[in-house]
C-alpha cells in the first residue's frame, strides 16, 4: 500500500494557487485611496481655539501637574497632623445640626398619628 506525499502534492498546488493569486489584478490588489474625512461645522470653533491655545499647553500641563503634587502633599501633612480632612458629603454631623432640627409636641405628634 503506496502513502501519498501531501507535502509535494500540497507544495505544488500553493505554488499555482500563489501564482494566479499574484497574477490577478483585480479588487484586492487596487484599494481605493484613504479620503480624510472633513470634520463637523460644530467643531471648527473648538479646534481653533485648541490651536492658538497650542504654545502654551506645556505651560498648562506643568500648572495642572504642580497643582496635583500640591494638593497631594496637603493631604498628607493633614494626615500626619492627625486633621481628618472629609468630603463635604461625608463628614459627620454636628450636634447642634442635629438638634436644630424641628420636632412637633408630644401631644400634636399623637393627634397627627392616630
Amino acid at each position: 500500500m503506496a502513502v501519498a506525499q501531501p507535502g509535494r502534492v500540497d507544495a505544488e498546488w500553493l505554488a499555482k494557487v500563489h501564482k494566479q493569486l499574484l497574477a490577478d489584478t483585480s479588487i484586492q490588489f487596487d484599494l481605493p485611496a484613504f479620503a480624510q474625512p472633513q470634520p463637523p461645522a460644530w467643531l471648527k470653533p473648538l479646534l481653533d481655539f485648541l490651536a492658538q491655545l497650542g504654545p502654551y499647553m506645556i505651560y498648562l500641563f506643568w500648572g495642572a501637574v504642580i497643582s496635583g503634587a500640591a494638593i497631594i502633599l496637603f493631604l498628607i501633612v493633614l494626615e500626619v497632623k492627625g486633621v481628618a480632612w472629609r468630603l463635604p458629603w461625608r463628614r459627620a454631623r454636628s450636634e447642634a445640626d442635629t438638634e436644630e432640627q424641628w420636632r412637633p409636641d408630644a401631644a400634636a405628634a399623637q393627634i397627627l398619628l392616630s
